[in-house]
């Protein structure tokens, strides 16, 4: 406590006391300033106090002072809201609060003096308590503009160049320096699984990890946890856990360790909370971005892989009548590349015409399709009959796909100058024929799809045709096509259709054949990759 035995001062250094109040930084000094200034103004002795309503805490004294008590209450009088203190013996005494503060002095008169000094020391109390109201709202606007700039830099490091370990390590060393901790681990979950984690000062153990209860929505003390993983955290000197969730979905779970400088981590942190919730903003926007980037590199790759495929595909537009044959077909996949195969190869007046339709879709049907490929141009080069091709490429594909992988498929050969068709099937729909005047011939003659026995062996049938007779082979995709009225489109469609546009040029034919399958197909029928081949002999 400040003790003086001086009772008076010249004038002008009253002044001067009275001048300094207003240097006061905080209202204990400011309360020793003003009992100094009352001395020095001749008060015969003074006593401060300052501390918040109801009770106020001596800090000054100065002058031959009575004995009075260090912790004095403050009460209201009257009905104004004047202040007094509860003090015994009585002496007039000065008490004023602005805000939170409360300020009182205690002398053995009341004068002039003392009421000048006193309303200066008010003015400069409210002053001090509005000062220090605006730097309590600069300190927390500066404590909100760094949360934002902080969330900001987060979601912002959720790029495409960084990666979910990169993330981690960042958001893991801010929370260790906003926690004023050396211990921190961050684990993500992936469902029930752990997908992976990121500690520091911690040594880490997979086993409780997992063991982590998945429900935790709110900042839980170490521990309130049950059991093994209880007592794990308190070996690592873990304070506190904190959920990583987005819409209350927990993607994973934060530990934080003890404060290095002694206090106590605050369970109702809300820069923690509100930077865990940006962190779960910037993982699952980090896992968009990475399933963005996959799905566009799968895109790059399928349309690489359809580019390639449409080259395997005979070109259609180079077709002439050659040996009276006229060539036209199309084939649509139902994704980027198509499990649907058809090739056409020219011997002399002979063409050789192949159609195949590989159980599923999409890169694994289409790699196979490949395969046929490759082998149905090596086995023509050494002029294989149709039902030597479905041999071998039978035995292709049970020895070297897996099991499973089964393929319909016909080879037909036409030859143009005798008008003999040859043809053998592997469990694929029934090609046609279509003759002047509207006849039907079905090659319903069939033997088993490919890729089940490798033994299996194949039939070849002979068909003589007429001038003008149209050869048409398709895949299920078209036959099995689900319409409007819960029927397939079937084969009398499809047969209907072609005689109807025989005088059209093929090309126009097959046009209409797709065109009607999408004008009558249900809206819910699963897509299917479809395919259509006809040839038509010249007519004399």
């Amino acid at each position: 406590m400040k003790r003086s035995t001086a009772s008076s001062e010249h004038p002008w250094r009253a002044r001067e006391a009275a001048d300094r109040l207003h240097d006061a930084q905080s209202t204990e000094q400011l309360a020793d300033m003003l009992a100094r200034a009352m001395v020095a103004a001749g008060v015969q002795w003074c006593v401060a106090a300052h501390g918040r309503v109801p009770t106020v805490q001596v800090v000054a004294e100065y002058g031959p002072a009575p004995p009075i008590p260090r912790t004095l209450r403050v009460f209201s009088r009257g009905g104004h809201g004047e202040l007094s203190l509860e003090l015994s013996p009585t002496y007039p005494v000065y008490v004023t609060s602005a805000g939170e503060s409360a300020l009182a002095f205690i002398a053995p008169e009341q004068n002039a003096t003392t009421e000048v000094l006193w309303h200066a020391a008010r003015a400069i109390l409210e002053s001090l308590e509005q000062r220090q109201q605006c730097r309590a709202l600069e300190f927390q606007l500066a404590q909100r503009t760094h949360m934002l700039e902080t969330m900001f830099e987060l979601v912002r490091d959720a790029s495409v160049e960084t990666s979910r370990e990169r993330l981690l390590h960042i958001a893991g060393l801010r929370l260790m320096a906003h926690a004023a901790t050396s211990r921190v681990f961050i684990a993500l979950y992936d469902g029930e699984e752990l997908a992976q984690f990121w500690a520091r000062g911690v040594a880490i153990d997979a086993t409780m990890l997992r063991a982590l209860p998945r429900n935790l929505l709110v900042l839980h003390s170490s521990a309130e946890l049950p059991g093994a993983v209880r007592q794990w955290l308190i070996a690592e000197r873990i304070a506190m856990v904190a959920p990583i969730a987005l819409r209350e979905r927990v993607l994973g779970v934060v530990g934080i360790g003890a404060r290095s400088d002694g206090r106590q981590q605050l369970l109702d942190d809300a820069f923690l909370s509100a930077y865990l919730n940006a962190l779960a903003v910037a993982i699952e926007q980090l896992a968009l971005l990475e399933r963005f980037v996959e799905q566009e590199r799968i895109e790059r790759e399928l349309a690489l892989a359809r580019a390639v495929q449409q080259r395997l595909l005979p070109s259609l537009e180079r077709m002439y009548k050659t040996g009276g044959v006229e060539i036209a077909a199309r084939i649509e996949p139902a994704r980027h590349v198509s499990g649907d195969y058809f090739d056409v190869i020219e011997r002399n007046s002979t063409i050789v015409c192949a159609i195949a339709d590989v159980c599923g879709k999409g890169m694994a049907a289409a790699l196979i399709m490949a395969h046929l490929h490759a082998a149905f141009h090596l086995l023509e080069s050494q002029h294989a009959s149709p039902a030597e091709v479905l041999r071998q490429w039978n035995r292709l594909l049970v020895r070297h796909t897996e099991p499973g992988s089964f393929v319909t498929a016909a080879i037909l050969e036409l030859d143009a100058q005798t008008r003999t068709l040859r043809y053998a099937n592997a469990g694929h729909p029934y090609p046609f024929v279509l003759a002047p005047g509207g006849n039907t011939a079905l090659l319903d003659r069939s033997g088993l799809v490919l890729g089940v026995v490798e033994d299996a062996s194949y039939e070849e049938h002979v068909l003589e045709l007429l001038p003008g007779s149209i050869v048409c082979l398709y895949s299920d995709g078209i036959s099995e096509t689900q319409c409007l009225d819960a029927t397939e489109f079937g084969i009398e469609r499809l047969r209907q259709i072609i005689e109807e546009n025989a005088a059209a040029s093929l090309d126009g034919v097959v046009e209409s054949i797709f065109g009607a399958v999408a004008s009558l197909q249900a809206p819910e029928a699963t897509p299917d990759d479809r395919t259509v081949v006809l040839l038509r002999l010249a007519t004399p």
